[in-house]
């Protein structure tokens, strides 16, 4: 636990105190000198034992302030939806003090659940995603389906309870809480599952109305996150479109050059033609000027 080395330190000095004894022993007087010497100065140490909790809470709740902002700017900023899952699974599981608290979709028309990310408050690990068969999960995925708020007690051998139990491969022994995440325009987008196989904590309609508050806040965030990234895959198809024009356009200029150069290079090859057609014409014109004419016979 937070301080335990002054507990420690505590404990080293009276065995040392008392191991001197045992080692030295004094036949004479009452009580060991040795052992009162080392107690009287393990004795300060007791004045620092009612501060160590409130400086280890302190500690731990900083550390947990930090987390939360960062994982509040990384929900606000980030354009990655696995970053953004992995915040939201990582805040809603602080808030609830949740063991697991995991993010999935309603089953699809294959009848699979996707897990698009999870948070092992216990172990502090994030939980990665993952897809699995709907029929582990009776109730949960008929709810789902409905898009439905669930709580499923400990206790009445849920097979629920035990699909988690395989897919998580850890025993599930508390309940089971959901709540459902909207889109704008009122269908079920996701849904956000609390489990607490190690705490055994039951859940109660407080924190079941404060879950539902809690999914209702993220409609905008997550909608807002889908859109943007609807806009960012628009625009690099759009990008890659353009690029493959701008290709296409460089490879016809290309082939109009090369045209071009074969169009001047005929002209240059029929200019010389000519020029050497003319030349042999010239020369046949003066080889006929140059010859004697016959005379004529007499009759």
């Amino acid at each position: 636990p937070e301080g335990y080395g002054i507990g420690l330190a505590m404990f080293t000095l009276l065995f040392l105190g008392q191991l001197v004894y045992l080692v030295y022993p004094l036949p004479q007087g009452d009580f060991p000198g040795v052992v009162r010497i080392t107690q009287i100065a393990a004795y300060p140490l007791l004045l620092t034992l009612p501060a160590r909790f409130s400086f280890g809470g302190e500690y731990e709740r900083q550390e947990t302030d930090r987390t939360t902002f960062q994982n509040l700017q990384t929900i606000a900023t980030s354009s990655e939806p696995q970053e953004v899952y992995q915040s939201i699974t990582t805040i809603v599981s602080q808030a609830m003090k949740a063991d697991l608290c995991l993010l999935i979709s309603a089953p699809d028309a294959n009848k699979h659940i996707t897990l698009f990310s999870g948070y092992d408050l216990v172990h502090q690990e994030q939980i990665g995603p993952a897809t699995f068969d709907s029929k582990l999960f009776p109730v949960l995925s008929e709810s789902l389906r409905q898009g439905r708020p669930l709580h499923l007690p400990a206790e009445g051998n849920i097979p629920d309870l035990e699909g988690f139990e395989k897919i998580l491969d850890m025993p599930i022994t508390g309940s089971l809480l959901s709540a459902p995440i909207f889109t704008a325009s009122g269908e079920f987008d996701k849904s956000l599952i609390m489990l607490t196989p190690e705490s055994d904590r039951m859940w109660t309609a407080v924190d079941q109305n404060y879950l539902a508050d809690i999914a209702s806040s993220l409609t905008n965030n997550l909608n807002y996150k889908n859109e943007y990234q609807t806009n960012a895959d628009q625009l690099t198809q759009s990008n890659k479109t353009l690029q493959n024009i701008q290709d296409e356009n460089d490879r016809l200029n290309d082939e109009l050059i090369e045209l071009t150069s074969r169009y001047n290079s005929s002209e240059e090859k029929i200019e010389q033609l000519q020029i050497e057609l003319r030349k042999v014409m010239e020369e046949m014109d003066l080889n006929k000027t140059s010859q004697p004419q016959e005379k004529g016979l007499p009759e």
